[in-house]
């Protein structure tokens, strides 16, 4: 391996029950700067797991690249692990999808299903190369209808030929708009995907949902008062999406530990809580009319504290 060897991959699930991947094939290219492929291979295996019935429906344009004993006859994911960590960490920002964000979802939930680790790398999304010269939203395959790809040697959902078609994408994109391979990534350098990042980004969605249930159900339930200083008044806490969710967990427990009512619709007899910098904002918004009150954080806790 150099340098100068780029990745392509795919990733086939058996199905996508609730939310989640279940692989049954890791297909890739690897190719030089020139774009000649140096190797290939489709790694199918077994996804202990039930296919989902649209593979074998003629109502929908979807089908298995092989039959389907050949996935059950297969090895599984951990035999094919070792393999799959190091393409994806040797080439780490030179390995190229197309919307691979749900390809790393998918790899990220099948190794947590055998307890291996994500691998550490850097991936460039097709998608976002071709729309830095071509505002248009197209399959990939409709992208190789239009750079004139050869589709008559490649297999539709062959993970192998999948990868090979989004290299054969970039081909025509540079060739058509006259630049490197290099080149080309850099049009969308600003848009790479680390893995790294995905799970700390993924565990602050996990956690934001999961505060956010708990903030619902406080809505719900009774609690132990522990100095009625609110009064039985009504709350509602409005703050930016992007704000810590524990902290507004943590706030609207004070409310209910103090006497307040949480309440998630805003009426005329509610107070709403917003952040202090906004107050001014939310005060100048509609919001204004539909209810008695608006406070900031720090006026709240000075009622409470």
């Amino acid at each position: 391996m150099t340098d100068n060897e780029y990745l392509f991959f795919d990733i086939e699930c058996a199905n996508c029950f609730g939310g989640e991947g279940k692989i049954c094939s890791f297909g890739y290219a690897i190719c030089d700067e020139q774009f000649n492929i140096i190797e290939c291979d489709d790694l199918v295996m077994n996804p202990e797991s039930k296919f989902d019935w649209a593979f074998f429906s003629k109502k929908i344009d979807v089908s298995l690249a092989y039959p389907k004993q050949k996935f059950l006859s297969s090895p599984k994911f951990p035999h094919f692990y070792p393999k799959i960590q190091r393409l994806m960490t040797e080439h780490s920002g030179r390995v190229i999808g197309f919307a691979p964000k749900n390809d790393i979802g998918f790899l990220d939930y099948t190794c947590r299903r055998y307890g291996c680790k994500l691998p550490r790398t850097k991936i460039f999304d097709l998608v976002n190369i071709l729309h830095t010269k071509i505002n248009e939203n197209m399959k990939l395959v409709e992208w190789a209808q239009r750079f004139g790809v050869n589709m008559s040697k490649l297999t539709a959902h062959n993970s192998m030929d999948d990868a090979k078609m989004t290299l054969f994408v970039l081909r025509g994109f540079c060739n058509e708009y006259g630049l490197t391979f290099a080149e080309s990534l850099e049009l969308a350098d600003g848009t790479i995907i680390d893995t790294s990042r995905y799970l700390s980004q993924k565990k602050q969605s996990r956690e934001s949902k999961e505060y956010r249930m708990k903030i619902k159900q406080l809505g719900k339930a009774s609690h132990i008062i522990k100095e009625d200083k609110l009064h039985g008044q009504h709350y509602h806490i409005m703050l930016p999406k992007t704000a810590n969710m524990k902290e507004k967990y943590e706030l609207a427990v004070q409310i209910c530990t103090y006497g307040g009512v949480l309440v998630h619709k805003i009426k005329p007899n509610v107070t709403v809580v917003a952040d202090d910098n906004r107050v001014s904002q939310v005060k100048a918004s509609e919001i204004a009319q539909l209810c008695q009150n608006i406070i900031g954080i720090s006026e709240l806790k000075k009622q409470i504290l």
